[in-house]
């Protein structure tokens, strides 16, 4: 099965373009090669593209997606080209490469990615399209590349060419070989810049489970673009760097757990490969380095001191054995008798608010299916006309000037009706999601207020925890508000699918109308032009309406994490706050330095993270967006003031809640 969106906008490639033999004969005619045609197409395509889904901006996630992207690029055989990474407003799950190394992930990839080594996988994969030149091939074997030729060689520069090719390309499908070649390259590249290969598996893993459960239309587009995910699974099961007895890739990958203060993932791999080497210097020393990174000093002078007793003279190893006999102990006072009475009296606020959290996990579960249930009709009416569409398109190969404009108009509408149907998808996903999150931080929550009142834990903390109850309530208020705003959508993206399934088949009559009947025909183009401008302004419409409840719903999910975050940095001994301050750094493109100021200065792990993450997102200090924060004043109120866009940081936020939480549970 294609994609809606994909099938609806091969239309407009179908439309412009011209057969490819005008393609190569004006090639020859102009002189051209095949990298200026790339560079061109490049060029066309990401205006095409950017203009027609938009680029997210924020700082944050512009430097994120663009360290990721690079740093896989320094691995590439293919460097002598320009690279830009960005992200794309859609909710589609997809990433794609343009001709000339524009690489693009959509925010629906981000929110579906549960790690940020799923990312690094599937930007690899790309990357692989870019080194081995699948986009140019795949292209001179469609009409597009007559379309590059013509603008290259100065015969086209209409708009509708260049939408012709940025639209085209994203139903471009390489060939089998191309894509199991991509898939390589994707493991190969993530591997060699330190990141977990397995998490190609795990990703794919997890988009068949979506695809036997009867995955969303925002999903179709990566299922349906790329070979069976089982084989593609089976496939990178028997590549080296997968196998559980390669010792060099268990130090590799372990290695770059380790520099990201990933510790209890890296010790999984060490200890492994300790186990298959026992007598191997590296491995004990590995090991042994990232024991110490988690704050097990003891155990990880056992390890030195094995490797020592094989490489006598290693002054690294000796001093690493010195410091891990001798650590440096952070100091954590206990909690006082004030405290203990401040936390006996929000406790039952603390109750109420875990109750209150508990409920409303129910009401969500309630929410999706009901969301679910009135989306149907608009989804099945959305598939319909995209079909349809599709059949439309592959019985034209040349379509006079007339047609191929009202083609274009109808397309772009239909397709802008399809996104809300998407959006709401997403928004129902995103609630879904949050439903058992939101209920475990509350329970989490009146745990460590009762852990208080009882006089266990340390000073400070009362005011975490309660700064943590505080978002979470207004989180829960901000659910309520979504949840109504997205039923109350259905009607609206409903509308556009019946005007777009209107405009369809207005289109569908021009492009069976009797040439000779040109009255005819000019009738039927005008009320084309008329559908198409009502079904244009009915998505839009459709689409504010979605992304105001979206709105709601991103604050409440970055609400929660900040919350959850807090809980679990409380949970970590003192011998963990160390590694804790490295993690938070690294997913906030921060120094430890700054989170160690931060904490020290009474914020918990998820108010330092939202503080680094927005100073970067706004250009600021810090220090600026630290200021001033009281118990009566919400930290995420006081950011997004002065951030533009907070989606890079729940984005990061969340990737970091996953890799906290595995650190603080591995300890123990």
């Amino acid at each position: 099965m294609r994609s809606e969106q994909s099938k609806g906008r091969s239309v407009i490639g179908r439309a412009v373009a011209v057969v490819l033999m005008t393609a190569l004969a004006l090639v020859a005619i102009s002189g051209c090669d095949e990298d200026s045609i790339e560079r061109q197409l490049g060029r066309s395509t990401a205006a095409s593209v950017e203009s027609t889904y938009g680029v997210n901006h924020d700082p944050l996630l512009c430097e994120w997606i663009t360290h990721v992207g690079q740093t896989m690029v320094s691995f590439s055989t293919r460097q002598q080209i320009p690279y830009t990474f960005k992200v794309l407003e859609t909710d589609i799950v997809n990433a794609f490469a343009g001709p000339w190394g524009h690489v693009y992930v959509t925010e629906g990839l981000l929110e579906f990615a549960e790690t940020e080594d799923e990312i690094w996988t599937v930007v690899g994969h790309e990357l692989g399209h870019v080194e081995h030149r699948d986009i140019i091939k795949s292209l001179k074997q469609s009409l597009l590349f007559g379309v590059g030729a013509s603008i290259v060689g100065g015969e086209s520069q209409t708009l509708g060419d260049i939408a012709g090719i940025g639209a085209g390309l994203l139903s471009l499908r390489y060939s089998r070989k191309d894509e199991y070649a991509a898939d390589d390259e994707g493991r190969w590249l993530s591997y060699a810049a330190g990141h977990d290969p397995h998490d190609q598996i795990r990703f794919f893993n997890r988009l068949q489970k979506e695809k036997e459960r009867g995955s969303p239309s925002y999903l179709e587009v990566v299922l349906s673009t790329h070979p069976p995910t089982e084989r593609r699974i089976d496939r990178q099961q028997q590549q080296p760097e997968l196998n559980p007895s390669n010792v060099a890739a268990l130090l590799h990958i372990g290695r770059g757990y380790m520099r990201r203060a990933h510790y209890g993932q890296a010790v999984n791999y060490l200890e492994s490969a300790v186990d298959l080497a026992p007598d191997s210097v590296q491995a004990h020393t590995a090991l042994a380095d990232a024991l110490a990174g988690r704050g097990e000093h003891e155990l990880a002078a056992q390890h030195y001191q094995i490797a020592l007793s094989h490489q006598h003279s290693d002054r690294y190893v000796a001093q690493r054995l010195n410091q891990a006999q001798n650590p440096a102990v952070i100091s954590l006072a206990a909690v006082t008798p004030q405290e203990t009475a401040e936390a006996q009296q929000y406790l039952d606020k603390a109750g109420l608010i875990a109750l209150q959290a508990s409920t409303a996990a129910v009401q969500v579960e309630t929410f999706s299916q009901q969301l679910a249930r009135r989306l149907a009709p608009a989804t099945n009416r959305n598939r319909q006309t995209t079909d349809e569409l599709l059949g439309l398109a592959g019985g034209e190969s040349e379509l006079d000037d007339s047609t191929n404009t009202v083609v274009i108009a109808g397309n772009a509408a239909i397709s802008r009706a399809a996104d809300s149907v998407y959006a709401a998808e997403q928004i129902r996903g995103l609630v879904a999601k949050m439903g058992p999150r939101v209920k475990q931080t509350g329970a989490e929550a009146h745990n460590c207020m009762e852990r208080l009142a009882a006089g266990q834990g340390y000073s400070g903390q009362g005011v975490i925890v309660r700064r943590s109850l505080t978002e979470l309530e207004t989180a829960l208020s901000e659910l309520q508000h979504a949840r109504e705003q997205a039923l109350g959508s259905v009607g609206m993206i409903q509308q556009a699918q019946n005007s777009a399934a209107d405009t369809l088949e207005t289109v569908r009559k021009i492009m069976h109308c009797d040439e000779d009947d040109e009255d005819m025909k000019r009738l039927l183009i005008s009320q084309a032009r008329l559908l198409s401008a009502a079904t244009d302004s009915q998505a839009e419409k459709a689409l504010a309406a979605v992304k105001k409840a979206k709105k709601p719903a991103a604050k409440a999910q970055l609400r929660t994490l900040v919350s959850e975050l807090n809980l679990v940095g409380l949970k970590a001994d003192a011998t963990q706050i160390p590694a804790l301050d490295k993690l938070v750094a690294y997913y906030t493109m921060g120094q430890a330095a700054e989170v160690s100021r931060l904490r020290e200065e009474g914020f918990g792990y998820g108010d330092t993270a939202l503080v680094l993450a927005g100073a970067k997102s706004a250009r600021q200090a810090p220090s600026s967006l630290a200021k001033d924060v009281s118990l009566g004043r919400s930290l995420v109120d006081q950011v997004s003031a002065v951030t533009d866009s907070s989606y890079g940081a729940r984005v990061l936020l969340r990737f970091l809640a996953g890799a906290m939480e595995q650190e603080v549970e591995a300890a123990d």
